[in-house]
């Protein structure tokens, strides 16, 4: 009869264990203090995607870094296929993860410069990248940050250079003239016919641009192309900070 009764309360015992996980709104008491357990307890938890941390700085390669160490670009190790997705700055003792394309090639790596571009007392972090290049072609892009990270906009040069410029092209049955026209100036360019194996339509106007800081301003040379090697010169175009932005003040050809 013992054996009976000690059979039947581990039964009961175990029942109990198995009626363990209540549902939400229901109450287990545990020494006299209710406690609400969630309707998930005694269940196992689906499992949850995790966004992908950020890298240890320590596993990053610095790119560029400024003149006075301050700020640098940093990035991964390079991938496979020719370009960074992705690049790290660090101003000060603060890091940010940027989406911005950077190609992997040593001779295109970021530069750097610490500046003060505008009125306000704070110097700027500007940052030059190329995001691809090929044969008469360079795609740069720039970034002025605050020390916060705050971006600041910067207008595109291209544009406004396509914008200003009015460009013709005349065919003589031996020769191949071009002109410029920009603020008020009128350049001409004439070549014989066989100079270069294939000759543009018309002047194209910035396939290759070159963002960087010149005499403490911000400067972009933007280029004047007649054919795939052939460049007669290139505007440069100074910028100037106002109102949290910094526009295009002046814009004139030089010749190569």
């Amino acid at each position: 009869m013992k054996r009976l009764l000690i059979v039947a309360a581990a039964a009961f015992a175990l029942a109990g264990c198995a009626s363990g996980g209540t549902e939400k709104g229901q109450m287990a008491t545990d020494g006299g203090t209710k406690t609400e357990l969630p309707a998930t307890a005694g269940r196992p938890e689906p499992q949850k995607v995790q966004e992908a941390p950020d890298l240890p700085e320590a596993t990053l390669a610095v790119l560029a870094e400024s003149e006075d160490k301050t700020a640098a670009v940093l990035a991964s190790p390079a991938p496979g296929n020719g370009t960074f997705d992705e690049l790290t700055v660090r101003i000060g003792g603060q890091s940010k993860r940027f989406a911005w394309g950077q190609v992997t090639n040593p001779t295109y790596f970021p530069r750097v410069w610490t500046v003060n571009l505008d009125a306000e007392p704070d110097e700027e972090v500007v940052i030059v990248r190329t995001a691809d290049y090929g044969t008469g072609a360079f795609e740069n892009r720039i970034h002025v940050l605050k020390r916060d990270f705050r971006e600041m906009p910067v207008e595109d040069a291209v544009a406004k250079v396509r914008e200003l410029a009015v460009v013709r092209a005349r065919t003589g049955p031996d020769v191949r003239e071009f002109s410029l026209e920009l603020g008020g100036e009128i350049h001409t360019f004439a070549y014989d016919k066989g100079h270069a194996g294939y000759w543009f339509d018309g002047i194209v106007l910035g396939n290759v641009v070159d963002y960087k800081v010149e005499d403490g301003a911000l400067v972009a040379e933007v280029s004047v192309q007649v054919s795939p090697g052939e460049f007669p010169g290139s505007i440069i175009c100074r910028y100037t900070g106002q109102d949290g932005e910094f526009r295009i003040a002046d814009a004139k050809f030089v010749r190569s």
